[in-house]
């Protein structure tokens, strides 16, 4: 391409670019609108830029062996220009040998090392040994401009340019040059925390996605409805603390025409929690059909899980057998909270207090087991941690005194015990999250 020898870059382009480049958000577009409005130019041979990212092909660098440190260099993240083929047509060149390039090695990664951009007014008199010196006066070029990208004083890569006119020195050109390469750096950094945030975002919204899609499975493995017998109110709620939580219960029928009752609390929050008690509520669905002796049961469930467990997650867990035809209520308890029953003179007290370790700590353990029996009036409730444990603002805590003054207090129906106790634990610590899931079974006889 041949120019005029008075030729000089027109500059008017270069300001509506710095106006441009503030606004761009993306990170390709950006490179992309750089590469063909500042670089793709007349006088332009060749315009490069490199970015410091970490080494990533340092088992077949060319640069290898130059490189004092592998651990990052500088990338050849954009190539636009007018070079000429040896067929005398234009091509786009990306040189493998300057893919990439060590920091402090050649003039590119001596710009980035010392932070200080350099002008070279004529190649072939300045950089006679430069290995690509023949590539040069082939291509014409006279003049190379080099300057860092900085933001905040950090060096984030290396822009080039190779010319097809002498440089002036130091002339508008370097000084329009170090201008752009200045906002080039601020624009490169928005860019890349732009697209780091929308790449967050993103992962966010999949997380969201996941974790509705975990409430929804665990939500079917809760009962929809509570159980209808004669005589017998239930109610039961579970709150997580998070999207998913680890409280369960379940209402299971057995062969034998009695209930089987069982609250659990497991170890942690969120997914791994759910999924966990998934697995367990099946365990004891299954197991109760074979023998529902509340001990026995625990006891099968706590092997299982034992044999199953890797990541040393535990559940704590009461399982409850309802004769509800003979009235009669036996419990046994896996280091749960003992049960509250309320009878019919309003009079709380705690049953279920025959208990073993939680289950998924210690195989070959032995349960006990607790026998009551039922009458008219009776009201039992089941709870775990995050019906007592709530602070309010003065880290007081919510606490079962409290719980059991709500229990005397009137003569409510299950549904209204339970909607009453999470409105009292709302009032009580100002609606603060909860730090643990709350879930609360009830039933009266009748």
């Amino acid at each position: 391409m041949d120019l005029k020898p008075d030729y000089q870059p027109e500059f008017d382009s270069l300001k509506n670019l710095l106006l441009d480049m503030a606004e761009e958000r993306s990170w390709e577009t950006l490179l992309d609108m750089i590469g063909n409005r500042l670089l793709m130019r007349p006088h332009m041979v060749l315009g490069r830029i490199w970015l410091i990212l970490p080494g990533d092909i340092c088992s077949t660098c060319p640069m290898r062996e130059e490189c004092p440190d592998q651990s990052e260099c500088l990338h050849l993240v954009a190539s636009k220009g007018h070079p000429i083929s040896e067929t005398g047509e234009p091509t786009q060149i990306l040189d493998d040998q300057y893919q990439r390039v060590p920091l402090g090695v050649r003039k590119i990664g001596r710009i980035a090392a010392q932070a200080q951009d350099i002008a070279i007014k004529d190649m072939a008199k300045e950089c006679q040994r430069e290995p690509n010196r023949e590539w040069a006066r082939r291509q014409g070029i006279h003049g190379i401009r080099g300057f860092p990208l900085k933001y905040k004083d950090k060096v984030l890569g290396v822009s080039m340019q190779f010319t097809r006119i002498e440089l002036a020195m130091p002339g508008e050109g370097q000084i329009w040059g170090k201008i752009i390469a200045d906002h080039m750096g601020a624009a490169l950094a928005n860019a890349r925390a732009f697209d780091e945030l929308k790449k967050i975002t993103a992962e966010k919204e999949r997380i969201e996605s996941e974790l509705k899609f975990a409430k929804l499975v665990q939500e079917g493995f809760l009962p929809t409805t509570p159980p209808n017998l004669p005589h017998y109110d239930f109610a039961a709620e579970m709150t997580p603390a998070k999207f998913v939580g680890g409280d369960f219960y379940d209402f299971i029928p057995l062969k034998n025409g009695c209930l089987g009752i069982v609250l659990g609390d497991v170890s942690g929050k969120g997914v791994s929690a759910a999924l966990f008690m998934a697995r367990l509520l099946s365990d004891f669905r299954y197991i109760s059909q074979d023998d529902p002796t509340p001990e026995k049961v625990l006891q099968q469930v706590n092997q299982i899980v034992c044999e199953r467990s890797r990541r040393g997650m535990f559940a704590t867990a009461v399982f409850l057998l309802l004769d509800w035809k003979a009235n009669k209520l036996t419990i046994a308890s896996a280091g749960h909270h003992p049960a509250l029953l309320k009878s019919p003179s309003k009079k709380i007290q705690e049953v279920g207090h025959s208990s073993g370790i939680p289950l998924g700590v210690l195989p070959n353990q032995k349960y006990s087991s607790e026998e009551i029996q039922l009458q008219k009036g009776n009201l039992v409730l089941l709870y775990t941690d995050g019906a007592t444990e709530p602070f309010n603002k003065d880290k007081e805590s919510f606490g079962l005194k409290r719980m059991c003054q709500i229990i005397e207090e009137d003569d409510i129906s299950p549904k209204e015990l339970v909607g009453k106790i999470k409105q009292s634990i709302e009032n009580f610590t100002s609606e603060t999250i909860l730090h643990d899931d709350l879930t609360l079974l009830t039933f009266k006889v009748s």
